[in-house]
């Protein structure tokens, strides 16, 4: 599962979930960087990772095309998956939420009038130290202030953010 912590890897990722499915072709067209070569090494490594699945296969030219995806089990209800999963199901329901990130930023970094501060995006790190009692607290609260925005209409100046949370596992001492 290193593919989302390696970048070219992740672009093919990010590619791919905004297709919804591609040949390996069709993804060296909107990835020129990597090599023919490179990208077809990448491509089976995640399909064997359990990372992409093939949706199907068709004879072109007298050679087998792959259409590849994004694997059924990044699309998995959470609950389901971390019961037949176990740990790598936890990785997996990440994996998706952070696809879902890097497709939001991708989109928003390939306008021509994207401005972080007009826009109000950004992002953040704050290494803390808390217990867990403290932590449940803090998302709580953290709920409390995003429950009015959540029931906000429509309309006006109001436009469509997302707010992403992580809460990092504790570190090993």
């Amino acid at each position: 599962m290193d593919c989302l912590l390696h970048p070219a890897k992740c672009r093919v990722l990010i590619r791919l979930a905004e297709r919804g499915q591609a040949t390996a072709g069709e993804l060296a067209e909107v990835c020129p960087h990597i090599s023919r070569a490179t990208l077809y090494r990448y491509l089976n490594r995640m399909l064997e990772d359990s990372v992409l699945t093939v949706a199907e296969e068709r004879r072109v030219r007298g050679v087998t095309e792959r259409v590849y995806t994004l694997s059924p089990d990044l699309q998995k209800s959470g609950k389901r998956l971390l019961r037949e999963r176990g740990s790598q199901g936890l990785f997996l329901l990440y994996a998706q939420f952070s696809y879902r990130l890097l497709q939001e930023f991708s989109r928003y970094a390939k306008r021509e009038d994207a401005d972080l501060v007009r826009d109000g995006a950004g992002f953040t790190v704050c290494p803390v130290q808390a217990t867990p009692e403290e932590l449940a607290e803090f998302g709580r609260k953290v709920g409390e202030l995003l429950l009015p925005l959540m029931e906000n209409p429509p309309g006006g100046e109001r436009r469509a953010h997302t707010i992403a949370t992580i809460v990092t596992p504790p570190q090993e001492s």
